[in-house]
This record gives C-alpha cells, sequence and structure tokens, in this order.
C-alpha cells in the first residue's frame, strides 16, 4: 500500500516534540495514508485546537431569517417567454404583442394571448400558456404548493449569448453575500465548477470560500460539515473534550485509525459522542446522517417520489431539502437537454416538461415544511421558431434575443405581494425579440442578476442594501422600477 505523509508545519508546536509515528501525525492533524477519504476529519479540526494551529475561517454563515434560494439553470438555451411563460410589452405581461408577432417564439395565429379560445392561466400569480409544458409540470409535481394560491413570480426579458457556458447567470454568490448562508456550507450545487451549475457566476461576485459544496446524490450531504463551522461547534466543548480525543488517537490502532477516517464527519461526531468523546450531543446532534440524509425525509420523499432511482431527482432533492432546512443557503439545479431546436416540438415539450416537474418538486417540498422559497430560473441563450400557421410552433434556430428568466416565490403565510402588477422586468417588441432600450437588464446579464439579487432582497425590506452584495447599484433612483416583489419576512 503506498503510504504518502504531508507534514503541515502549522500544526508544530514550540511546546511539543515533532510527531514521528503514524499515530503522532494522525494526532497532529496531519493527512496521511493516500488511500483514506479525502474529507474533512474531526481529528484534523481537534489537532488545530490541541496544538495550537490557526483554525480555518468559517465559510458559512446562517441563514437568519432569510428566504431560501435555488437556481433552476437549463443548459442549451431552451425557450422561456412564449409558449412558456406570458410575455408583453412595456406595460407588463398583459401589454400584448401585435397579432402575429408571437409566431417566432412558438405561438401560431391561434395560440396567441388575445386569440379567442385562449385563456391565460395566472394560478401561479404570473401568467403562463394554458399550452405550457413547464406550467404542467410545475402543477402535476406540486399539487399542494399550486393549490395554495401561496406562489407568485416575475418575468425578466434579458437578451443572452447561445450554447455558451460563459454566459454570467448565475447570482448565487451574490446572494450569500446579501445574507443568506447555511449551518454548513454556504452553497451547494450538483455541477462542478465555481457557480455549482452550468452557467457561470459574474466573475466580480464569485468568493472561493464560498464555492458551492457538488451534491448529486443524497448520501452527498453527509460529507457537508464545513470544516471551519464543525470546529467552531466543537470548540464550544472545551479543551477537555479537545485533550480526550488527541489522547485516544495516540492508543488507536492504524486499523482503526483508517476506519475512523473513512467515515463521513457526521459519523465520526457520533462516534465520539457515543464513547464519551464529546460532550455537547444536543448541540451536535442536528449534524446526524439521519438528519442530512434527504432519503430519510418523509417531505422530500414525497415531493420527489423517483428520489431512489432518478439521478435527475437523486441531485435535486437532495440539494432542495439542504436549502430548505438551512444547511446550505442556497443551492444550483442545472438540467441538461435544453438545446432543442430541431428536434421536433415533441421533444421540446418533454424538456419543458421535465424543467417544470423540477421546479413544482422543489415548490411542494417548500410547502410541505412551511418553508419560503425564491427559485430562480434562467437559460443560457433562446431558440426561435419557424414559419407562421396555427398551433403550438416547433422551435428551429438559436436566438439569444428570445431569450427570459423567471423567478417564483412559494409564501407560507399567504400570496406574496407584488409591488408590480406587470411582473415583468424589461420588454418584447412586435419583432418578437428582446426590447434592448427597455431597461439597464435587456442587454446585460450580470446586470439581470443584480435586479434579481435586488427582488430577493425586496422580499425582506433590504433592497437598499443591493451595493452592499453587489458592490454597485446600477439602477439608482430607477431601483423601483427593476422591483417586482415585496416584503414576506
Amino acid at each position: 500500500m503506498s503510504r504518502k505523509i504531508f507534514l503541515n508545519r502549522g500544526y508544530q508546536h514550540a511546546n511539543h516534540p515533532t510527531p514521528v509515528t503514524r499515530r503522532e501525525l494522525l494526532a497532529q492533524g496531519c493527512l496521511s495514508f493516500s488511500t483514506y477519504a479525502l474529507m474533512p476529519s474531526v481529528i484534523s479540526l481537534f489537532a488545530r485546537r490541541a496544538y495550537g494551529a490557526d483554525e480555518p475561517t468559517c465559510k458559512a454563515g446562517t441563514a437568519a431569517g432569510m428566504v431560501p434560494f435555488l437556481v433552476i439553470d437549463l443548459a442549451g438555451g431552451g425557450n422561456i417567454a412564449g409558449t412558456n411563460v406570458i410575455v408583453g410589452k412595456k406595460g407588463g405581461q398583459m401589454d400584448s404583442l401585435a397579432a402575429g408577432s408571437y409566431a417566432t417564439i412558438g405561438l401560431g395565429a391561434d395560440k396567441e394571448p388575445k386569440a379567442a379560445g385562449v385563456t391565460l392561466d395566472t394560478s401561479l400569480g404570473l401568467a403562463f400558456h394554458p399550452d405550457s409544458q413547464m406550467l404542467a409540470g410545475i402543477k402535476t409535481a406540486a399539487p399542494t404548493a399550486s393549490a395554495s394560491g401561496f406562489i407568485d413570480g416575475a418575468l425578466f426579458c434579458t437578451a443572452s449569448v447561445d450554447d455558451t457556458r460563459s454566459n454570467p447567470h448565475n447570482p448565487l454568490y451574490w446572494i450569500a453575500k446579501a445574507g443568506l448562508g447555511g449551518s454548513l456550507v454556504s452553497l451547494v450545487g450538483n455541477k462542478t465548477g465555481a457557480s455549482g451549475g452550468s452557467a457561470a457566476a459574474p466573475a466580480d461576485s464569485i468568493d472561493p470560500s464560498k464555492q458551492p459544496s457538488i451534491i448529486t446524490k443524497p448520501a452527498d450531504a453527509l460529507g457537508l460539515v464545513d470544516p471551519g463551522k464543525l470546529a467552531t461547534l466543537l470548540g464550544a466543548t472545551g479543551s477537555a473534550d479537545v485533550q480526550k480525543v488527541m489522547n485516544a488517537i495516540k492508543t488507536m490502532s492504524e486499523s482503526k485509525l483508517a476506519m475512523f477516517q473513512q467515515k463521513s464527519v457526521p459519523s465520526q461526531i457520533q462516534d465520539l459522542i457515543k464513547c464519551g468523546y464529546i460532550s455537547s450531543a444536543n448541540y451536535l446532534s442536528q449534524f446526524t446522517p439521519d438528519a442530512l440524509d434527504a432519503t430519510k425525509d418523509t417531505d422530500v420523499a414525497k415531493a420527489f417520489p423517483g428520489l431512489a432511482t432518478d439521478p435527475a431527482q437523486k441531485a435535486a432533492g437532495a440539494i432542495a431539502k439542504l436549502v430548505l432546512d438551512g444547511y446550505a443557503g442556497g443551492g444550483s439545479v442545472a438540467l441538461g437537454g435544453f438545446d432543442y431546436h430541431g428536434q421536433g416540438r415533441a421533444q421540446q415539450d418533454k424538456q419543458d416538461l421535465l424543467a417544470g416537474q423540477a421546479i413544482g418538486r422543489a415548490l411542494e417540498l417548500a410547502a410541505l415544511k412551511k418553508k419560503p422559497l425564491m427559485i430562480y430560473v434562467f437559460t443560457d441563450g433562446g431558440v426561435s421558431a419557424g414559419g407562421g400557421g396555427n398551433g403550438i410552433l416547433a422551435f428551429s434556430a438559436d436566438s439569444g434575443v428570445r431569450s427570459a428568466a423567471f423567478s417564483l416565490i412559494y409564501n407560507p403565510a399567504g400570496k406574496p405581494e407584488v409591488r408590480n402588477t406587470g411582473r415583468q422586468i424589461g420588454a418584447y417588441t412586435d419583432a418578437g425579440g428582446v426590447d434592448s432600450t427597455a431597461m439597464l437588464t435587456s442587454n446585460n446579464i450580470e446586470t439581470l442578476g443584480k435586479a434579481v439579487v435586488a427582488n430577493y432582497l425586496a422580499l425582506h425590506g433590504k433592497e437598499g442594501d443591493l451595493a452592499k452584495a453587489v458592490g454597485d447599484d446600477p439602477f439608482g433612483a430607477d431601483l423601483e422600477k427593476y422591483l417586482v416583489y415585496s416584503k414576506i419576512v
């Protein structure tokens, strides 16, 4: 077996001899055995305490009454405005485009918002087309939430570059800086990379200390305990607990040490509690495997019935639980397959239905847990439909000027109040694309992200703190024009 030993000089202390044996190295928090699981270890955290090394900075804050925030990232450049969320001109969603103008965004003459027999669906506050498969997915997956009347939303009309992950759509870091944190980690996501999703985060927003932990299945949550946070918690137990653990390490066999190191941090904690090494069992009980594991949560089981078998639900269910239970501040769920132009209407409907189901399951979990939730949905690019005629039209080409994003708010206390009844930031023109002159957000995705953060802050009555969260306030005296939501917490 390969035996690599890495000595961190920061763990040496003037009043202690240099460690020599493998157990001594482990007792000072040094990583040993290349076959050990590479995860945070209670041993290394106690070693920092015992030998006077600097403790890591705690990345995670606390939710502190902030609304949980979830990103749904539709990778590929799909359709949002038109066949799903209704879009209008500068007067808002109901300020309809001219007859024939909806053809490029998938609505034939007989399916336009003002066509005979078309009744828009406003049951979620935000208006959807009655034939929207995304809406169908939301309602099917969220029977409790969608029937409650406690949801409202906003549409953002912003052009987006096609087919590239470099679109800086993801505002999670700014949301964290706005005050949302988790008791274990700041952020989570299901994709590797700085944003935790498919699309990028604005470069100026990225804080390496808050980089999302990757969650692709419920078991991944068991290794989530942030080392800095855990060090803070364990520090409350006092130096006697620290010394007991360090003394025990020196007497353990290497095989027992290896077995201990390979366990998840919550399991390590529970072992130390059971053996009497940590006295604050009640305080740390919130980090048990059962508490973190989505498969042990009956509410998650109801909202995500495919949690055990569907890879998409495994990731989304675990992330939604961590966010709603406050273990993580915000989360990203990236869904692939939305570069669906040229594949026919049936495939496009299938993808939109899947997106709606992902949104709906998160809303349903919020309703079951009686927690507020803001969901932000975007796609990297857009699509256009070719030709005219009747019916729901198939998309045939990339078209970033026909992009959009939207958000939905669930408030367990009642229907969220909106301050902009048009429920739309920005506008489309009669040409069936984004009105590039309508708003500062029309052609600037980073500014769009800042508008989303402003609306998130508005849920807490803190929209005036926008510059503190994102570094500046591009809207100034016009901020009110970019706000849809009112305070709910």
